[in-house]
């Protein structure tokens, strides 16, 4: 993150920076504003959240994602969202990227980002605090990641803003990376307080968006790896793995086998491998991998990816 978290910004000095954006910051919070469908089921940033993978798994062509929420302190947690795809390759492609996104924009740019942006601003409803920063390969520079972070702005000043982040062992497999600080309130007062008691949960929860969302193809083409911190807690879970990795408080601990399917039979209580693996154990809703009878809730911009198709009735 570029703000330092002890730094008080306040609104009266946020709008006199040079990013700041009237328009923006009303197409953020008629965004942050708007309803999500099947919130009754997700809360809407984990509903949203999804909309990083579509684009890692579509144009990014990425094959690992990975997906992290840290909430050990709630009013400061970090969401990661980090693919080692394509990253963004043409000036067409960053002029799209860059472009604010809202349902009520008749340009085509800002129609297709809105997805996106709507994940953002379900994290982070408040344009003037939103804390994040995105990393992102850019055609042939390949001795740097390009980066730009808050506030959004028009596309000149966001153009203008990108700066570069020297290649390191540690961010030299990333093709794009978004980071947002976010508060656990934005789950709604009861979910939050359940999840920062109980962070296996959210890990759950998450779990349960991706299974329901994709279907067996893109886990095949695509690792999946949602990890879920809460100070000493941790619980790691790889789509490719034949069980999670657990510490401090998690219910199992050990090496993640890397194996697509179970090798022992009958398939132990902790596996989760469901249909696609070669035990006895029955499918289950929460497995990576679910019944291609199986149909996916639809996202804010309708049926999802990856989701098979309901079956009509006469």
């Amino acid at each position: 993150m570029q703000r330092s978290s002890n730094q008080t910004i306040t609104m009266d000095n946020f709008r006199r920076s040079n990013n700041y954006n009237k328009d923006i910051h009303g197409q953020w919070r008629a965004n942050a504003g708007e309803k999500v469908v099947y919130t009754e089921d997700f809360p809407a940033a984990i509903l949203c959240a999804t909309e990083f993978s579509d684009n890692s798994t579509g144009k990014g062509r990425a094959t690992r994602i990975e997906i992290e929420f840290d909430i050990t302190n709630p009013d400061a947690g970090i969401f990661r969202h980090t693919d080692n795809g394509r990253g963004i390759e043409r000036h067409s492609d960053l002029t799209r990227f860059l472009k604010f996104g809202s349902t009520e924009s008749s340009d085509t740019f800002h129609h297709y980002a809105w997805g996106r942006f709507r994940a953002m601003t379900a994290f982070m409803p408040d344009y003037e605090t939103a804390e994040w920063n995105a990393d992102f390969k850019f055609q042939s520079n390949v001795n740097s990641l390009s980066r730009v972070c808050q506030p959004w702005s028009t596309l000149e000043n966001m153009q203008n803003s990108i700066v570069d982040v020297p290649i390191t062992e540690a961010n030299r497999h990333i093709g794009f990376e978004m980071v947002m600080k976010f508060n656990v309130s934005i789950f709604g007062e009861e979910r939050a307080a359940i999840y920062v008691a109980t962070p296996q949960l959210l890990f759950d929860k998450m779990k349960e968006r991706l299974t329901t969302k994709y279907g067996e193809s893109v886990f095949r083409d695509t690792e999946f790896v949602l990890t879920v911190k809460k100070g000493a807690f941790v619980m790691s879970e790889s789509s490719r793995t034949h069980n999670s990795s657990r510490a401090a408080g998690g219910r199992r601990t050990g090496p993640l086998a890397q194996s697509l399917g179970c090798t022992r039979a009958p398939c132990p209580p902790d596996c989760w491998q469901g249909p696609a693996g070669t035990g006895t154990r029955p499918p289950r809703r929460h497995s990576w991998f679910r019944p291609t009878s199986g149909a996916a809730p639809r996202t804010p911009r309708g049926k999802t990816r990856g989701a098979p198709p309901v079956p009509r009735t006469r």
